[in-house]
C-alpha cells in the first residue's frame, strides 16, 4: 500500500498510519513484522509509543516477531509486554538466552526450562508480571 500511495515513506507513515493510531481509544492494534514495513522507522517509533502509552487509551498491542532477541524492534517491547509467547521449537538457542539475560536464570537451568517447554507443547507464554511464570499447555512455573 505503501508504494502504490505515491508518498514518501515518512509521509505516508505520518499521514495513514501514525495518524490514525494517535486516535485510537479502547481498541487491539495488531503490528506485524513492522522492521520489514514500508517505514521501518516510522513503525518504531510508533510501537514504541504505542507500548509505553497504549494502556492509558485502553489499548492492547500485539506485536509478532520471528524472533524474540531482534535489537531496538524489540527491546520496549519486552520491556512493557505483559505476556509474552514463545516458540521454543524454532528458536531455541534464542528463548534460552532470553531466560538467561533477561530473566536472569542461570544458562544450565534456563536450557532445561525450554527443554521441558518444548515437550509440552507448541507455544509458551511468559508472564512478565508478578508473579512471573512459564505458562505452557500442561505446565505452569513460577520464575
Amino acid at each position: 500500500a505503501g508504494i502504490q500511495s505515491g508518498l514518501s515513506p515518512q509521509d505516508f507513515w505520518e499521514e495513514k498510519i501514525d495518524g490514525v493510531l494517535k486516535h485510537v481509544r479502547n481498541g487491539i492494534i495488531v503490528l506485524d513484522d513492522c522492521q520489514d514495513g514500508y517505514h521501518a522507522r516510522g513503525a518504531l517509533k510508533t510501537q514504541d509509543m504505542l507500548l509505553r502509552i497504549g494502556r492509558h487509551r485502553n489499548n492492547s498491542i500485539i506485536a509478532v516477531f520471528h524472533s524474540i532477541k531482534n535489537g531496538q524492534y524489540t527491546r520496549q517491547l519486552c520491556q512493557s509486554a505483559w505476556h509474552l509467547v514463545l516458540f521454543g521449537r524454532a528458536q531455541r538457542g534464542r528463548v534460552r538466552d532470553f531466560f538467561n539475560e533477561v530473566l536472569g536464570m542461570p544458562r544450565r537451568e534456563a536450557q532445561e526450562l525450554v527443554d521441558h517447554m518444548n515437550h509440552c507443547g507448541r507455544a509458551s507464554v511468559i508472564r512478565t508480571l508478578a508473579p512471573v511464570s512459564l505458562i505452557c499447555e500442561k505446565y505452569i512455573r513460577l520464575l
